[in-house]
């Protein structure tokens, strides 16, 4: 028995539910459409979410003419007197040490990268085949801030959700597929695998 075909016209419904909800929702969401078409049209590249965020950030910083090295893993930090005063990163392969006169800001992402803190602090099996996340959160900084003698917590909680992972071996976050109403997400088998009301911290 296929249900597929059935699936398929359940989510397009709840799609068209989701979309009539309200004047302004439809409003917003033809706005949306017309800017994406103008971005397409000029050779723009929209950016959302964390994308944005990191838009923002680096323009100020180019503006200002800061200097900013790619691929430039964090290694270790240096204290003297109880005051981090240097960070060594490996940059082009070799370590360099910077000096930190004002401090150092930590904004490294989490450790879905690293089997290693996967299996020690979270609560359920994990593999870098199933996130979304970047490569580099591979806890780079954790272990860093550790080693010179900071306090971590909540290190068992992630923020989590069902994924899709593509023929071409890509991950696909499923956030628009649980957000429909009246669905259910089933695996290669047509098993129903994860629960789609589920919070993110839940999952």
């Amino acid at each position: 028995m296929d249900l597929k075909p059935a699936a398929s016209t359940a989510s397009n419904k709840a799609w068209k539910k989701f979309l009539a909800r309200s004047s302004t929702g439809m409003n917003a969401f033809l706005r949306l459409g017309a800017q994406l078409i103008v971005y397409g049209l000029t050779g723009r590249v929209p950016l959302t979410m964390g994308g944005s965020l990191k838009g923002q950030l680096l323009y100020p910083c180019l503006k200002k003419g800061v200097e900013v090295w790619l691929e430039s893993p964090l290694r270790q930090l240096v204290t003297e007197k109880g005051r981090v005063v240097r960070a060594v990163v490996l940059s082009q392969g070799t370590p360099v040490r910077v000096l930190a006169r004002e401090g150092v800001l930590l904004a490294s992402g989490g450790f879905e990268y690293s089997l290693e803190m996967c299996e020690k602090h979270l609560p359920n099996s994990s593999s870098k085949e199933w996130t979304v996340g970047a490569p580099s959160n591979a806890g780079d900084a954790i272990r860093a801030t550790v080693k010179i003698g900071a306090k971590v917590a909540l290190m068992d909680k992630a923020w989590r959700g069902a994924v899709a992972i593509t023929p071409d071996g890509k991950t696909s976050f499923l956030l628009a597929d649980r957000s429909t109403s009246f669905g259910i997400i089933v695996d290669a088998h047509d098993e129903r695998f994860t629960n789609e009301s589920a919070s993110y911290v839940d999952c």
